[in-house]
């Protein structure tokens, strides 16, 4: 499910795919109720090493002008912080059923965790435009 030309924030040449995992793909459009899908992403300094994680919200509202419209999944609209499409196009990543303690919402997998390794290492995780991460 890649971004298709015509979506507002396409990047040529940068097309992230996200696959579902089968116990998910039955479940997704449920889940939303209607809502978007928001991928986003914190992060923070700590002794001289920036740590971070990928978040996944369900937002009612349109996000900040920042994140950019994807390809839908199964009806569901879904948008990634634009800081994040070089890592969801390289990463592999895969939506899977929350965990015990997220019941409500899906994680995200990468496949390829050292392209958010080298995220968090690069310059773009803390150069935040005059904005939080995430």
């Amino acid at each position: 499910m890649a971004s298709e030309p015509d979506l507002p924030g396409a990047i040529p040449g940068i097309s992230p795919a996200i696959a579902v995992n089968p116990d998910l793909r039955v479940a997704l459009a449920g889940m939303a109720r209607g809502r978007r899908l928001v991928i986003g992403y914190y992060a923070a300094a700590r002794c001289g090493t920036v740590v971070g994680d990928l978040s996944l919200r369900w937002r009612s509202e349109a996000p900040a002008p920042w994140y950019r419209r994807l390809a839908p999944i199964d009806g569901v609209e879904v948008y990634a912080d634009e800081r994040l499409l070089g890592v969801l196009a390289i990463g592999l990543p895969e939506l899977r059923p929350g965990s015990l303690l997220r019941r409500g919402a899906p994680t995200l997998r990468l496949s390829r965790p050292e392209c958010w390794i080298d995220f968090l290492e690069g310059p773009t995780v803390m150069s935040t435009r005059g904005r939080r991460p995430g």
